[in-house]
Protein backbone atom coordinates (compact mmCIF):
# COMPACT_ATOMS: atom_id res chain seq x y z
CA UNK A 1 0.00 0.00 0.00
CA UNK A 2 1.42 3.34 -1.03
CA UNK A 3 1.05 5.38 2.16
CA UNK A 4 3.20 6.74 4.99
CA UNK A 5 2.74 3.71 7.27
CA UNK A 6 4.71 1.57 4.80
CA UNK A 7 7.30 4.22 4.00
CA UNK A 8 10.72 4.48 5.63
CA UNK A 9 12.62 7.35 4.03
CA UNK A 10 12.77 6.43 0.36
CA UNK A 11 12.04 2.73 1.00
CA UNK A 12 8.59 1.21 0.66
CA UNK A 13 7.93 -1.90 2.79
CA UNK A 14 6.22 -4.72 0.93
CA UNK A 15 3.53 -6.88 2.50
CA UNK A 16 4.69 -9.75 0.30
CA UNK A 17 7.83 -9.90 -1.77
CA UNK A 18 10.71 -7.47 -2.06
CA UNK A 19 10.68 -3.93 -0.76
CA UNK A 20 10.85 -1.05 -3.23
CA UNK A 21 12.73 2.23 -3.31
CA UNK A 22 11.86 5.67 -4.61
CA UNK A 23 14.25 7.66 -6.79
CA UNK A 24 13.66 10.63 -4.45
CA UNK A 25 11.65 11.22 -1.26
CA UNK A 26 7.96 10.75 -2.14
CA UNK A 27 5.25 13.30 -1.49
CA UNK A 28 2.40 12.01 0.70
CA UNK A 29 -1.03 13.47 0.04
CA UNK A 30 -3.96 13.13 2.41
CA UNK A 31 -7.41 12.73 0.91
CA UNK A 32 -10.93 11.68 1.89
CA UNK A 33 -10.04 7.98 1.86
CA UNK A 34 -6.66 8.22 3.62
CA UNK A 35 -3.27 8.81 2.06
CA UNK A 36 -1.58 8.28 -1.26
CA UNK A 37 1.79 8.95 -2.83
CA UNK A 38 1.95 11.51 -5.62
CA UNK A 39 4.10 10.62 -8.62
CA UNK A 40 5.13 13.79 -10.40
CA UNK A 41 6.58 12.38 -13.62
CA UNK A 42 10.15 12.74 -12.38
CA UNK A 43 9.93 10.16 -9.61
CA UNK A 44 9.47 6.41 -9.88
CA UNK A 45 9.37 3.61 -7.37
CA UNK A 46 11.60 0.72 -8.37
CA UNK A 47 10.83 -2.70 -6.98
CA UNK A 48 13.95 -4.09 -8.61
CA UNK A 49 16.33 -3.44 -11.47
CA UNK A 50 17.13 -7.16 -11.67
CA UNK A 51 14.20 -9.28 -12.82
CA UNK A 52 15.73 -12.54 -11.55
CA UNK A 53 15.48 -11.29 -7.95
CA UNK A 54 11.64 -11.21 -8.09
CA UNK A 55 10.83 -14.09 -10.45
CA UNK A 56 9.18 -16.17 -7.74
CA UNK A 57 6.69 -13.34 -7.00
CA UNK A 58 5.66 -12.67 -10.59
CA UNK A 59 2.50 -14.07 -12.17
CA UNK A 60 3.22 -16.79 -14.69
CA UNK A 61 -0.05 -17.44 -16.55
CA UNK A 62 -2.89 -15.48 -14.94
CA UNK A 63 -2.77 -12.02 -13.43
CA UNK A 64 -4.74 -9.06 -12.18
CA UNK A 65 -3.11 -5.67 -11.83
CA UNK A 66 -5.04 -2.69 -10.49
CA UNK A 67 -4.49 0.86 -9.38
CA UNK A 68 -6.25 4.04 -8.41
CA UNK A 69 -4.67 6.59 -10.69
CA UNK A 70 -5.11 10.25 -11.52
CA UNK A 71 -3.21 11.67 -14.46
CA UNK A 72 -2.27 15.36 -14.30
CA UNK A 73 -0.17 15.49 -17.45
CA UNK A 74 -0.77 13.32 -20.50
CA UNK A 75 2.12 11.69 -22.34
CA UNK A 76 2.45 9.14 -25.15
CA UNK A 77 3.77 6.33 -22.92
CA UNK A 78 2.96 6.72 -19.23
CA UNK A 79 3.36 3.86 -16.79
CA UNK A 80 1.45 3.09 -13.61
CA UNK A 81 3.12 -0.27 -12.87
CA UNK A 82 4.97 -2.71 -15.05
CA UNK A 83 7.87 -4.88 -15.98
CA UNK A 84 8.61 -4.81 -19.69
CA UNK A 85 10.92 -4.42 -22.61
CA UNK A 86 9.34 -2.87 -25.69
CA UNK A 87 12.27 -2.08 -27.93
CA UNK A 88 11.10 -2.10 -31.54
CA UNK A 89 9.97 -5.63 -32.38
CA UNK A 90 11.33 -7.06 -29.08
CA UNK A 91 8.28 -6.93 -26.81
CA UNK A 92 8.04 -8.82 -23.51
CA UNK A 93 6.42 -8.38 -20.09
CA UNK A 94 3.35 -6.42 -19.02
CA UNK A 95 2.31 -2.90 -18.04
CA UNK A 96 -0.70 -0.97 -16.78
CA UNK A 97 -0.33 2.57 -18.09
CA UNK A 98 -1.80 5.53 -19.95
CA UNK A 99 -1.31 7.57 -23.09
CA UNK A 100 -2.46 11.06 -24.10
CA UNK A 101 -6.15 10.18 -23.62
CA UNK A 102 -6.82 6.72 -22.17
CA UNK A 103 -5.51 3.95 -19.94
CA UNK A 104 -4.01 0.77 -21.39
CA UNK A 105 -2.97 -2.74 -20.37
CA UNK A 106 -0.03 -4.20 -22.29
CA UNK A 107 0.87 -7.90 -22.26
CA UNK A 108 3.18 -10.34 -24.04
CA UNK A 109 2.74 -14.13 -23.83
CA UNK A 110 4.42 -17.26 -25.13
CA UNK A 111 1.34 -18.14 -27.22
CA UNK A 112 1.61 -14.95 -29.29
CA UNK A 113 5.44 -14.92 -29.43
CA UNK A 114 6.82 -14.17 -32.89
CA UNK A 115 10.38 -15.04 -31.87
CA UNK A 116 11.28 -11.93 -29.90
CA UNK A 117 7.96 -11.27 -28.17
CA UNK A 118 4.77 -9.58 -29.28
CA UNK A 119 2.91 -7.12 -27.03
CA UNK A 120 -0.79 -6.38 -27.25
CA UNK A 121 -1.78 -2.95 -25.92
CA UNK A 122 -5.44 -3.03 -24.92
CA UNK A 123 -6.72 0.54 -24.72
CA UNK A 124 -9.70 1.63 -22.62
CA UNK A 125 -12.52 3.68 -24.12
CA UNK A 126 -12.88 6.20 -21.29
CA UNK A 127 -10.91 9.39 -21.87
CA UNK A 128 -9.47 10.40 -18.53
CA UNK A 129 -9.82 13.93 -17.21
CA UNK A 130 -6.66 15.45 -15.72
CA UNK A 131 -6.63 15.34 -11.91
CA UNK A 132 -9.60 12.99 -11.60
CA UNK A 133 -9.02 9.55 -10.03
CA UNK A 134 -9.91 6.32 -11.83
CA UNK A 135 -9.86 2.68 -10.79
CA UNK A 136 -7.99 0.85 -13.57
CA UNK A 137 -7.71 -2.94 -13.77
CA UNK A 138 -5.94 -5.24 -16.22
CA UNK A 139 -6.90 -8.94 -16.14
CA UNK A 140 -5.43 -11.93 -17.95
CA UNK A 141 -6.73 -15.47 -17.38
CA UNK A 142 -4.37 -17.35 -19.69
CA UNK A 143 -6.58 -16.91 -22.77
CA UNK A 144 -8.36 -13.53 -22.51
CA UNK A 145 -6.99 -10.13 -21.52
CA UNK A 146 -9.33 -7.36 -20.38
CA UNK A 147 -9.18 -3.78 -19.16
CA UNK A 148 -11.70 -2.18 -16.82
CA UNK A 149 -12.09 1.46 -15.82
CA UNK A 150 -14.22 2.29 -12.78
CA UNK A 151 -15.67 -1.23 -12.78
CA UNK A 152 -16.76 -1.17 -16.42
CA UNK A 153 -15.27 -3.51 -19.04
CA UNK A 154 -13.62 -1.34 -21.69
CA UNK A 155 -11.66 -3.74 -23.83
CA UNK A 156 -10.94 -7.39 -24.46
CA UNK A 157 -8.55 -9.40 -26.61
CA UNK A 158 -7.76 -13.08 -27.22
CA UNK A 159 -4.55 -12.35 -29.14
CA UNK A 160 -2.38 -13.26 -26.16
CA UNK A 161 -2.56 -16.77 -24.71
CA UNK A 162 -0.44 -19.08 -22.61
CA UNK A 163 2.29 -18.20 -20.13
CA UNK A 164 3.38 -14.60 -19.67
CA UNK A 165 6.55 -13.91 -21.64
CA UNK A 166 9.04 -11.95 -19.54
CA UNK A 167 12.17 -10.19 -20.76
CA UNK A 168 15.56 -11.65 -19.88
CA UNK A 169 16.15 -8.58 -17.74
CA UNK A 170 14.10 -5.51 -16.90
CA UNK A 171 13.24 -3.12 -14.10
CA UNK A 172 9.97 -3.61 -12.19
CA UNK A 173 8.64 -0.11 -11.51
CA UNK A 174 5.67 1.82 -10.18
CA UNK A 175 4.88 5.28 -11.54
CA UNK A 176 6.91 5.07 -14.75
CA UNK A 177 7.15 3.49 -18.17
CA UNK A 178 10.67 2.11 -18.12
CA UNK A 179 12.45 -0.20 -20.48
CA UNK A 180 15.97 -0.31 -21.95
CA UNK A 181 15.51 2.65 -24.28
CA UNK A 182 12.88 4.77 -22.46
Amino acid sequence: ILNSSNLQGTNLKARLGPNASFSQPPKIEKNATGESIRFDGRMACQITSELASVNRYLPTREMTVEAWAGIDEAQPWGGIIGILQDNGPAERGWILGYDEHTFYFGLSTEGADDGDGNMTYLRAKTRYEPGKFYHVVGIYDGTVMQIYVNGKPEGESVTQHGAILYPADAAFVIGAYQDQDE
